[in-house]
């Protein structure tokens, strides 16, 4: 991992289907310097321990696919206003999914028609079948799902905004 420069990388993510080996190779980038690390766990055994573990380890982010597909169908199947799809370590940060209600004040409105709350930003918009970065000029439609990234205390702002 010296050879590779590993401590020289802004990102390190291991991802083979080893735990053990993604675990390890994790825990060494930290050491060399990698500034983000992440590893990919499998096994649910070590998810609990690892999350608790994950500072005094260095590794930043650690990924259960099963989790992951878990918390993709509850989005799916969510009547909640919004979901949480991450919160950015160390800060009062979130990347906050919204589906859009027909009749809201931001449904059928250009991007920058609409009254933002300040400190929020649109980062995804989903239209169908279709996902991209929005641009100013993008139209909001009822039923499109919007990825917002934002501070904790502009939530309720934004679910009136976006679900009326």
């Amino acid at each position: 991992m010296e050879e590779e420069q590993i401590g020289e990388a802004d990102y390190f993510v291991s991802t083979t289907h080893d735990d053990e080996c993604n675990i390890m190779t994790a825990v060494q980038s930290g050491k060399l310097g990698a500034k983000h690390v992440e590893a990919v766990i499998n096994k649910s055994d070590y998810e609990e321990i690892l999350n608790n573990l994950r500072d005094s380890l260095g590794i930043e982010t650690i990924v259960s696919p099963r989790v992951v597909t878990a918390n993709e169908v509850l989005r799916f199947i969510s009547r909640n206003p919004y979901n949480e799809l991450f919160k950015l370590p160390g800060q009062s940060a979130r990347i906050l999914e919204f589906v859009v209600r027909e009749g809201s004040p931001a449904c059928d409105l250009r991007l920058r028609d609409i009254a933002w709350p300040k400190f929020a930003v649109v980062v995804a918009l989903q239209h169908k079948y279709t996902a991209r970065v929005p641009g100013a000029d993008d139209v909001i439609r009822a039923l499109d799902r919007v990825a917002v990234v934002t501070r904790e205390d502009n939530i309720k702002a934004l679910q009136k905004l976006l679900r009326g």
